[in-house]
């Protein structure tokens, strides 16, 4: 569980960006000079959510190995999930102007399969006004094996309508561990693809990501070539403990330190820093730049994210950036992360805010390895979040800066009683003591209420009305199942005052 915990966190450093939130600054990429790119940044702080497209792309390697030795896809042949109540048909972006609320730009993401779950697309459209139309501006083709693993990746971007700019990853595995990836390149359909960079990674003997070495195309001597390494230490649990990247010159076959990255570990082997130290002055003088530090409530749950930056003259930390992390239970909303920046004390400066308004639980979506991993869709207390509102403060009040919305499409299983369906009631709701569970059709069922993890808390069996008692519950939200000859026939949600 620690290592997933970490995992987690470590994915917040290179996670996707709703364009409702461009909360940027002189610190989220490389300097001016393009001589360093900080691992740790107020960009990876403030995005709202997960990509782990990004991911791919960074130089995370750690947690990029960690992702694609442990995923994998669920292959059909060519058959629909018949388990699976949800599709779904696209994610929309509209970003919103501040100061009119006036929708300034539309994006668009579609979702299809192909050759049975093998092959994966992800097209990406802007909405075009003056023509009234969806103009498609890129595509991810997605490329699986037989054992579910990704084989392969090839973005398309296009820079007209007849014109596209290739670039494909493919990916390599020994013993269900990446071993090796590899890009390539092309500026035309028509093109022969070109090198670009080769990754090559090697484990320990209990299967610990150890080195990875970044190579690029070597034209005059017509090999790959080494310019980066980034070696790997442990804690005495287990956890990563040190990052450290090298600089390496593979024709005087000489490396030179370029950062390093510590990680620390609270008493419940929880992550509790992440300090990137830079090159500093004077040979091999390495200093702290930057640190991320997490807080947790009594039940494990991250509660807070806190960029630091180093001050060389105070000598100490200063506050920068911090992220906090909200469960809510008011209406639709199930969960809200607020990003305030420090001057003196805490200044709000944006928020995100997740709704669930289909009640869809996450094992319910079609595709749902696919979907969780590579589009930007989280869950929240087993908890489908379809739809996401994006504030910036201003002026002393909150503005609309941009919404996303899932539109799914409500499949039929093979075993749904129809009839049963159309007359059944769930009431009052919101709750008190008790709810109601009325259908006139509805006969020798069951009941089942679990909490928002999943956990099973009543057990009814049914025939005709039913009234369920819960006074022993605690105020909430809770998911209700009604099961029929072993089928799930109806899931809903309420909320127990």
């Amino acid at each position: 569980m620690v290592k997933n915990i970490i995992l987690f966190l470590l994915f917040t450093t290179s996670v996707f960006m709703l364009p409702a939130q461009k909360y940027q600054s002189d610190f989220d990429t490389a300097d001016s000079l393009g001589i360093y790119e900080y691992r740790l940044s107020k960009d990876g702080i403030t995005k709202p959510a997960k990509d782990k497209v990004a991911l791919l792309k960074s130089s995370d390697h750690f947690s990029k190995s960690n992702f694609l030795n442990q995923f994998k896809v669920h292959l059909k042949s060519g058959v629909s999930n018949s388990s699976a109540l949800w599709t779904l048909d696209s994610i929309v972006v509209r970003e919103l102007n501040e100061s009119s609320q006036q929708i300034e730009n539309n994006s668009r993401q579609t979702l299809a399969t192909q050759n049975g779950g093998h092959m994966m697309i992800v097209k990406d459209y802007n909405w075009v006004n003056k023509d009234n139309h969806w103009l498609i501006s890129g595509a991810s083709n997605y490329s699986f094996s037989d054992e579910g693993r990704l084989d392969s990746l090839e973005f398309q971007k296009y820079v007209t309508i007849n014109y596209r700019m290739y670039t494909k990853n493919y990916y390599g595995y020994e013993d269900g561990l990446l071993i090796a990836e590899w890009s390539m390149e092309k500026f035309d359909e028509y093109d022969d693809w070109e090198k670009v960079s080769r990754l090559e990674y090697s484990y320990d003997s209990i299967s610990r990501l150890k080195q990875v070495n970044t190579m690029e195309w070597d034209y005059f001597y017509y090999r790959w070539s080494t310019f980066e390494i980034l070696e790997y230490d442990y804690d005495s649990l287990g956890n990563i403990g040190v990052e450290t990247a090298y600089n390496y010159d593979s024709y005087e076959m000489v490396r030179t330190k370029k950062y390093e990255i510590v990680y620390s570990y609270n008493l419940l082997n929880l992550l509790d820093e992440i300090t990137e130290y830079v090159e500093g002055w004077g040979e091999d003088n390495f200093i702290p730049d930057r640190k991320v530090k997490y807080d947790y409530d009594a039940s494990l749950n991250i509660t807070a994210e806190t960029l630091f930056i180093w001050d060389y003259d105070l000598n100490d930390w200063l506050e920068d950036t911090r992220k906090q992390h909200f469960s809510r239970n008011s209406e639709d909303q199930i969960y809200e992360t607020l990003v305030q920046s420090w001057d003196n004390n805490w200044n709000d400066v944006a928020s995100t805010k997740f709704f669930a308004v289909n009640s869809i639980v996450p094992e319910e979506v079609e595709n749902q390895e696919f979907v969780y991993a590579f589009l930007p869709m989280l869950d929240f207390y087993n908890i489908v979040a379809d739809h996401i509102e994006s504030y910036s403060y201003s002026d002393g009040e909150w503005l609309n800066s941009a919404t996303t919305s899932y539109h799914f499409k409500q499949n039929s299983p093979v075993g749904i009683y129809t009839q049963d369906l159309a007359d059944v009631r769930i009431f009052p709701n919101p709750a008190t003591d008790y709810i109601k569970i009325q259908g006139a059709q509805l006969q020798q069922y069951e009941c089942i209420v679990y909490d928002l993890s999943g956990r099973m808390l009543i057990h009814k069996q049914g025939n005709g009305d039913l009234k369920l008692d819960l006074s022993d519950l605690n105020a909430s939200y809770y998911l209700i199942e009604i099961r029929k000859e072993g089928k799930r026939i109806l899931m809903d949600r309420f909320l127990k005052y």
